[in-house]
């Protein structure tokens, strides 16, 4: 196994430069959002300066792209986050970056005045995320609104 890095890509002309490396990365985790993103929107919001793109990467003489994620800043009332929006990688070696990130995550969010670091994501981040740290707080549940009104409770 090689050593890894992660980095935050600046909106220099290096976001459109690394997306075609990146973008199946983002098909893979919008195709999850239910509708609502699609990877040219994640571009979007990259460019406008409104969420940040980060890469892991490996450290061998032709790097090889591990995984991908997108933040951007939320402001509550009465608390700053950084929202891991979108994540998605390659292969299976969380163990090899998920600390290394976590770190980069947690100094950026730091310097940058939030209070929290939260994301949503699939359920497997649950059995991974607490062993750094990170508590499962609630769960995210949706359902797609129906063309038809039942009332329920008169069903019952």
């Amino acid at each position: 196994m090689s050593e890894v890095a992660f980095t935050l890509i600046p909106n220099d002309g290096s976001i459109q430069k690394i997306w075609p490396e990146v973008e199946h990365l983002f098909k893979m985790a919008t195709d999850l959002s239910s509708g609502r993103y699609e990877p040219e929107d994640v571009l979007r919001e990259l460019l406008n300066d409104e969420s940040h793109l980060w890469v892991t990467f490996t450290l061998e003489k032709e790097p090889k792209i591990l995984h991908s994620i997108n933040t951007k800043f939320v402001q509550y009332p009465r608390k700053k986050a950084l929202l891991v929006v979108f994540g998605s990688g390659i292969d299976n070696r969380i163990d090899d970056w998920l600390e290394l990130v976590d770190e980069k995550l947690n100094e950026f969010a730091a310097q940058n005045g939030c209070d929290l670091i939260e994301m949503t994501g699939r359920m497997g981040w649950g059995r991974k995320l607490p062993s750094i740290g990170w508590k499962t707080k609630y769960a995210f549940t949706e359902r797609a609104v129906s063309p038809e009104v039942n009332d329920v409770r008169k069903s019952a």
